[in-house]
């Protein structure tokens, strides 16, 4: 951890922590100190010696916003963030901070060589908590990321930065939904931070190779960050939400509406698998009495949206249990699932509690295609599209049940 009076200096190192101030004003702020950016809103920017031309920029996901759930895939190495137009009355690009402009116009300079030399680079950060320090202004940094993925459309722009339209209590509005890519960079200098703010035309000759070859080429496969996940198998702390959070509230929710009568879960279940994955389609519940280690079936289709006789067919097998969290799913629940499974057919297993560790283990070692979704994966799955309130997935099962 790099403590709060060595941040004026320091380098930015990959999920390195940033320690935040302990006086108990706006002066804690880490980011503040470490970039020399404001203390207010997510995206903040930097002024550089030439006029019109910003430095960097400042982005912090602010946690876990049940309304704009920003995050990050250190697998895929994507980042998504939302941007700063998050209530009615303002036209998209109309906000305080300029944010959402800002967004459209890196997106629109990431098309061509002349816009990204331009284009201020960006550093992401995440707010996190540590229990070891006394404040709560510490961040973690993610890394440098620029606008776009390379899954989207041979890497067009164009798709990874959308306007979503929402509404509060006063009306409708839009506000972006974008897509960065984290670069393989592990380090940020701070000669090369100074020279973005001091000398912004020869900044290039302190900055990262992988920045300049972004510059040269745009945005390439080789140049994003992925750190595959090597541990599989999952604790039961890991599947379940933190007490006294929105996800363990959802979770709740769902399980009470369900615990009297589980077989109604069952069609609840591939509700949320098709919210998912909207490839995931045709289930059919099977009866009570003929369940035999399948609550429903259905299929993975595979190929062109616009031309479904053409599309490959996977068949798919859910399992679904309700129980209480305090309950977990073991290998009788799961060898159930596993021992139906034909060829060339995978297996989904959705509970509202936990999978034990020697059922996971079984699952993972064993190689069986089986998916497992948890009580916590429900709750987010939920929460990502938008289902947030108690209010809201009640009113979510009303629909799915009539």
């Amino acid at each position: 951890m790099i403590h709060f009076d060595d941040l004026e200096t320091a380098n930015l190192l990959v999920d390195e922590v940033y320690e935040g101030g302990v006086a108990g004003n706006a002066g804690d702020d880490s980011l503040s100190k470490l970039l020399q950016v404001g203390v207010l809103g997510g995206i903040r920017k930097k002024k550089s010696n030439l006029a019109g031309q910003l430095s960097y920029v400042g982005l912090s996901l602010s946690g876990f916003n049940v309304d704009w759930p920003d995050y990050y895939n250190v697998e895929s190495g994507i980042l998504k963030y939302y941007g700063d137009n998050r209530t009615s009355g303002k036209e998209l690009h109309d906000t305080k901070a300029g944010g959402n402009l800002f967004f459209k116009n890196v997106f629109e300079a990431a098309d061509t060589k002349v816009g990204r030399a331009k284009m201020p680079p960006i550093f992401a950060f995440e707010k996190i908590s540590m229990d070891s320090v006394s404040s709560n202004r510490c961040i973690r940094f993610i890394g440098l990321v620029v606008p776009g993925t390379v899954i989207q459309s041979n890497y067009n722009i164009d798709e990874a930065l959308s306007a979503v339209w929402r509404t509060d209590e006063y009306g409708r509005f839009q506000n972006y939904e974008a897509y960065f890519s984290i670069l393989n960079i592990s380090k940020v200098s701070r000669e090369w931070i100074e020279a973005l703010k001091t000398d912004f035309d020869n900044h290039l000759r302190y900055a990262p190779k992988e920045w300049k070859k972004y510059v040269e080429n745009g945005l390439t496969d080789d140049l994003v960050l992925r750190a595959p996940i090597e541990k599989k198998i999952r604790n039961t702390k890991e599947q379940l939400p933190y007490e006294n959070t929105i996800e363990n509230d959802i979770l709740k929710t769902v399980y009470d509406n369900f615990k009297d009568n589980p077989t109604d879960f069952e069609k609840f279940a591939t509700e949320i698998v098709k919210l998912m994955d909207s490839n995931l389609t045709n289930f059919d519940i099977t009866r009570p009495w003929r369940d035999g280690g399948r609550d429903a079936i259905g299929e993975y289709s595979i190929g062109p949206k616009f031309d479904n006789m053409r599309s490959l067919k996977l068949v798919c097998s859910i399992e679904a249990k309700c129980y209480n969290v305090k309950n977990g799913n073991g290998v009788t629940q799961m060898s159930r699932l596993i021992s139906r499974l034909k060829y060339r057919e995978f297996g989904i297993f959705i509970t509202t509690s936990y999978v034990n560790s020697q059922a996971y283990k079984e699952v993972v070692e064993d190689g069986h295609p089986i998916l497992i979704l948890s009580g916590k994966d429900i709750a987010q799955i939920l929460i990502n599209k938008h289902i947030n309130t108690k209010d809201k997935v009640v009113g979510f099962i009303n629909q799915v049940m009539q």
